[in-house]
């Protein structure tokens, strides 16, 4: 597969995985490579055109046929800074500041953040704007937690943690942080009904956090902090991805290091017996493909880990037991 398409709506399975994102137009992309990007003039918003907005590309990687879909819109939305995204049952989800103030740490006085979504199987392919956070985050840890709450969690300067309901379309309060995890992973375990944070920066001290911390909502509702003794310093990235891989074992990939250089890194946690150990000893990856800024589309299909390239939107990258390889969209129009 690895093929790239133009496709309309009802050339994507709605039942099949796949990883979705909104990216800037020209965000790395040589439109040439894909002949002419269809607009779907149909399915844009019924809304004026404004100047000031960015055109925008929606990419859908179906992960059982291995192909990219892009549509090409143009959305009321002036800007992705500072905004995160998550995927769920065919709708994206961005919520975030677009703004962010050094003065302003950990304030209520500033801006709160924008939540909005957009279904990918909605025609006309509308951006529908949700209830605004009660505080502001710029680049929060997004997750979704027992198929119903969008947790949003930190950001750039903030500890502050709430959650939206997509059921009743509120928000609530978590607990603050105990630090800020500026770039951190997350991720939930919806058996347990618990959250878990990995890495990002501790800002007090401008260095990469080696603790991870726990969201239990069973009881009180409140953060713990575990502390792994051995190769903890493992843990200590920003901006990596995060994948559960069963109930025990969590993968932490690629990242930054307190160095600031890029990592190639997939370390396996055994959240359950707290053993932290390398996946992929003695195999360094190509630099071209090494992990970096690893925010939107991470997922687990049948023992093969997808991830979008975050510098480069004709590339998907693909993991398993045996492999760490890139799927090229724009050049390689063959399985391997």
């Amino acid at each position: 597969m690895g093929a790239h398409c133009c496709a309309s709506h009802s050339d994507i399975n709605i039942n099949n995985k796949k990883l979705i994102r909104l990216i800037k137009k020209n965000q790395s992309l040589e439109l040439e490579k894909f002949s002419t990007l269809d607009s779907f003039s149909e399915n844009r918003m019924h809304t004026e055109t404004d100047k000031n907005n960015e055109n925008f590309l929606l990419q859908i990687f179906d992960i059982e046929e291995e192909t990219l879909f892009f549509y090409s819109l143009n959305l009321k939305l002036k800007s992705l800074e500072g905004m995160s995204q998550i995927f769920y049952e065919n709708t994206l989800i961005l919520c975030g500041s677009n703004t962010y103030n050094e003065n302003s740490k950990n304030s209520n006085s500033f801006s709160s953040s924008f939540m909005y979504s957009l279904d990918i199987f909605s025609k006309p392919l509308k951006l529908k704007f949700q209830v605004n956070s009660c505080f502001s985050h710029y680049y929060p840890l997004l997750s979704i937690l027992r198929n119903e709450f969008v947790l949003v969690i930190s950001g750039k300067g903030s500890v502050k943690c709430e959650y939206y309901s997509l059921t009743n379309k509120r928000w609530k309060d978590l607990p603050d942080l105990p630090e800020s995890r500026y770039g951190g992973s997350i991720i939930c375990d919806n058996t347990l009904n618990v959250a878990y944070i990995f890495g990002g920066v501790n800002e007090k001290n401008n260095k990469n956090s080696l603790s991870i911390f726990k969201l239990n909502i069973n009881k009180c509702i409140k953060w713990d902090t575990i502390i792994i003794m051995d190769n903890c310093d493992l843990l200590a990235k920003k901006f990596s991805g995060v994948i559960k891989k069963d109930n025990e074992n969590i993968l932490i990939l690629g990242g930054k290091n307190n160095e600031n250089n890029e990592t190639d890194d997939v370390i396996n946690i055994n959240i359950k017996k707290r053993v932290i150990k390398v996946e992929n000893s003695g195999k360094k990856l190509d630099n071209k493909i090494r992990f970096k800024n690893l925010r939107i589309g991470l997922e687990n299909n049948k023992g093969k880990y997808y991830i979008f390239n975050d510098e480069r939107s004709d590339v998907v990258i693909r993991i398993d037991d045996k492999y760490i390889n890139e799927i090229n969209i724009g050049q390689n129009n063959n399985k391997f």
